[in-house]
């Protein structure tokens, strides 16, 4: 799953810039990746840059993959906005079916439009099992 990281943030990344080709009037997208394979966690920071040459922080992506009990893999994301101070959690279950270009394309909307979202509905819910 470590290798899904780069990969998922690079489509999220792709669907941010094809949603919104400025991010501000007059700006450029800015983006900085980083990824530790080690610990399962990667980042997007999204940034807009003017023709003068400003800087401005919009928000970042926090991708964490772990595996759950049941030995599925789990990759939680977070967004963030920087202007509002406010985050979103969602978490996305690896399963045969999940197309996760779709995931990427729904959680570049879901930064798109901006802290006032509503969270993602979860799209598969593991199945719980009794212990005992």
């Amino acid at each position: 799953m470590q290798t899904r990281l780069l990969a998922f943030l690079a489509e999220t990344e792709r669907a941010v810039r094809v949603g919104k080709p400025e991010p501000l009037p007059g700006s450029q997208w800015e983006a900085a990746r980083s990824v530790n394979y080690g610990l399962g966690l990667a980042r997007l920071s999204l940034g807009a840059r003017s023709i003068s040459g400003e800087h401005v922080a919009l928000g970042h992506l926090l991708l964490q993959s772990f595996k759950l009990a049941d030995g599925t893999v789990c990759l939680k994301a977070n967004l963030a906005w920087t202007e509002a101070g406010a985050e979103l959690s969602h978490p996305i279950y690896s399963k045969p079916s999940l197309d996760w270009g779709a995931e990427a394309l729904r959680l570049a909307a879901v930064w798109l439009s901006g802290p006032t979202a509503k969270p993602l509905p979860i799209s598969e819910t593991p199945e719980l099992l009794a212990a005992g």
